[in-house]
C-alpha cells in the first residue's frame, strides 16, 4: 500500500523552472520538510529561483487517493491549488486559473521519494491539449535523515 513520502529534514537540489513560459530558470531549491498530524501528511516548504512555496501531500489509504495542496509566490498569487489522484506514488491532477478570461488549464504534480532523494515534477496542459513541463526539482536530503 502506498505511503506518504517521508520528507522530514532539510533538502537541497537543482530545479528547472518553466513556470514563466517566457524564460527557463535553472537554480537551486532549499527546502524544509516535516511529517505532520502523526505522519498522515508530508509538508515541504521551499525557497528558490521562483520564489517560495509549500507542498502538502496526503494519502487516503482506504480509497488509494492522493491529495496534494500547493501554494507559491510565483504562479498562484492568492490561489491554493488542491489536486487529487490515485496510484502507487504521489500523483495528483486538477485545474488552475491562468488569470485570463479563458478556460482553466490542467495541472499535474508528481512527488517521488526514495531514501534521501526527493523528486517533484509539475506539468500543465492547455485547453487545446498541449502538455508542457512546468517544473522539475531533484532534491537530496542534507544532514541526518528522518527522526
Amino acid at each position: 500500500m502506498p505511503a506518504v513520502p517521508e520528507v522530514a529534514g532539510s533538502w537541497v537540489g537543482p530545479v528547472l523552472s518553466l513556470l514563466d513560459v517566457r524564460v527557463a530558470r535553472l537554480g537551486e531549491w532549499r527546502a524544509e520538510g516535516a511529517m505532520i498530524l502523526g505522519g498522515r501528511f508530508a509538508r515541504l516548504s521551499y525557497r528558490g529561483p521562483t520564489g517560495v512555496g509549500e507542498l502538502t501531500v496526503g494519502h487516503h489509504r482506504e480509497d488509494n487517493v492522493w491529495t496534494i495542496g500547493w501554494m507559491d509566490t510565483s504562479l498562484l498569487d492568492t490561489e491554493w491549488l488542491v489536486l487529487r489522484g490515485s496510484g502507487e506514488q504521489a500523483h495528483a491532477e486538477g485545474t488552475w486559473w491562468t488569470g485570463s478570461s479563458g478556460p482553466r488549464w490542467e495541472w499535474t504534480i508528481r512527488v517521488t521519494a526514495e531514501a534521501d532523494d526527493l523528486g517533484i515534477e509539475m506539468s500543465s496542459r492547455s485547453p487545446e491539449g498541449r502538455a508542457e513541463l512546468a517544473l522539475r526539482a531533484q532534491l537530496r536530503r542534507v544532514g541526518s535523515g528522518p527522526a
